[in-house]
């Protein structure tokens, strides 16, 4: 709900509207996408929660409002509050339940009042992480988890080989979850960055912080010496030649910077 006002194409006076019935599979959280299907659950979504975590509060409310409107329905994709509702074959969450999910990408809901998830696409959310931290997770943090542990092949338990990883643009919202898996993994990390960021950097406990405007920052040259066995690329304005001279002989760059991106929803 923007400034009192539903989001959704379908208005109501009291958000989700219980006549849709659920899928089996999905529940509610509450915010206030709704579906005539029955294998969801609903989760609540406080606009607060998102513009608190996103910084959008400085945005004028007619803004707020259009982006919130876009495509027929809200927008975002990553939710986190608590389950409304469930549907009949939801197993692992109950009403009340504290969770952060990831809706469908190509239909979002995620800056409505209510916002209806699949049951395999959300987690319990522990008592200590806020609904305004929960919400950061879903796309960043397994973007940064698939792409260490499936495409660069570090073990997150740190029983593989050391590795030497380089990450651009570390202090965003994808890199800073990079830096702390890579660590997680017992690498050695070089995250660039921006001089304001540089001991956020170190507090994750990255090995290395290169200003990105610095010669070093430019060449990405490691500070250590040796070539990188993966480079985790976030930022943009980086010419791939930059890549090649710091690379060890079966080094890998792993590009996870925005382009057009074709959504295949299971």
């Amino acid at each position: 709900m923007i400034n009192g006002q539903p989001t959704s194409p379908f208005p109501t006076s009291k958000g989700w509207r219980k006549e849709y019935e659920l899928p089996p599979f999905f529940f509610v959280l509450s915010m206030e996408y709704l579906t005539r299907r029955k294998d969801k659950v609903s989760v609540q979504l406080l606009y607060e929660n998102f513009m608190e975590f996103s910084n959008m509060s400085s945005l004028k409310p007619k803004l707020v409002k259009v982006l919130a409107f876009l495509g027929g329905m809200a927008v975002g994709t990553d939710v986190a509050r608590e389950v409304v509702d469930v549907g009949s074959s939801v197993v692992k969450f109950k009403i009340g339940d504290k969770v952060a999910a990831l809706l469908n990408p190509l239909i979002g809901g995620g800056l409505a009042e209510y916002a209806v998830a699949m049951e395999r696409l959300t987690v319990a959310r522990p008592e200590e992480v806020s609904a305004a931290e929960g919400v950061g997770l879903p796309i960043a943090a397994l973007t940064a988890h698939k792409a260490l542990v499936d495409v660069a092949g570090i073990k997150l338990e740190g029983s593989g080989q050391r590795m030497n990883i380089l990450v651009t643009d570390a202090s965003s919202v994808l890199g800073h979850y990079v830096v702390q898996l890579a660590k997680l993994g017992n690498a050695h990390v070089t995250g660039t960055c921006g001089a304001c960021n540089i001991e956020f950097m170190k507090s994750l406990g990255a090995d290395k912080v290169l200003h990105y405007k610095m010669p070093k920052g430019t060449t990405l040259k490691s500070p250590s010496g040796k070539k990188y066995d993966v480079v985790v690329h976030c930022a943009r304005g980086i010419p791939w030649s930059t890549f090649e001279p710091n690379l060890s002989d079966n080094g890998k760059v792993i590009d996870l910077t925005p382009g057009p991106i074709l959504f295949i929803y299971i």
